[in-house]
């Protein structure tokens, strides 16, 4: 069967989901933003935005001042990647995202406007060069994030899972593995997706190893946090 792209949560937890064992939610499509349009949709008037009384469809525990920062390896990306997601503002009826992969000397900045009470709802999307935005497309972004995944061709079976302790920074926290014996073209290689309570639904790491140990994915949550420092974005 097809394994679905796996990703040490790339992406915001409720925008992207990772992990190479499990289905991921579907993701936004470039149709459901607006085909006829070459830019993600503008962030909502106050008419337009869900009323308070709207139930919500994804348990929203994003805050201000939240980041994650992931790191990318092994011989499907040229360089290592890192990629930071960090919380910026809070709007009306928004949260404010900046997403920044870097690579060598190169970077990228896509801002995103995720609604507030779903925030797997893309409201818009911009390109960030310091602090001027301009318009970007859901294609970008989808793009963004493409780079730091990777997908095996098979998944032959489950192989087990152990209950361990991991690294989430200097912090030890409680973990699980689970391996999967995976397809690359003609090679058999092992795929591992390490999970844990304590980074708040998203995976530490994912990897894939080939049976002659030459590593092709790895990713890693490295680092995760809050803090409080204040955001240039302005209130809309």
């Amino acid at each position: 069967m097809k394994l679905p792209l796996i990703a040490c949560c790339a992406a915001s937890l409720l925008i992207v989901a990772c992990g190479g064992a499990t289905p991921a939610p579907e993701a936004p499509s470039t149709d459901a933003a607006g085909a006829a349009e070459e830019t993600a949709p503008e962030t909502p008037t106050e008419d337009e935005a869900p009323a308070d009384t709207a139930e919500p469809t994804a348990e929203v525990t994003m805050q201000v001042g939240d980041f994650y920062v992931q790191r990318f390896t092994g011989s499907f990306t040229k360089q290592p990647m890192t990629l930071t997601e960090r919380v910026v503002a809070r709007e009306k009826h928004a949260f404010v995202i900046d997403f920044r992969l870097e690579q060598g000397k190169h970077a990228s900045t896509l801002r995103l406007r995720v609604d507030a009470k779903d925030p797997r709802r893309i409201l818009q999307v911009s390109e960030l060069d310091g602090e001027k935005e301009s318009p970007a497309t859901l294609a970008a972004y989808e793009a963004l994030m493409a780079r730091t995944m990777f997908a095996p061709d098979e998944n032959e079976e489950q192989l087990g899972s152990e209950k361990t302790t991991c690294m989430l920074g200097d912090e030890s926290v409680k973990c699980e593995r689970t391996e999967y014996r995976v397809r690359i073209g003609e090679k058999s290689a092992t795929l591992s997706v390490t999970t844990s309570k304590s980074a708040h639904g998203r995976d530490l790491g994912g990897q894939v190893m080939t049976e002659d140990g030459k590593l092709v994915y790895r990713a890693q949550l490295i680092e995760m946090g809050h803090d409080d420092a204040s955001s240039g974005v302005a209130s809309r």
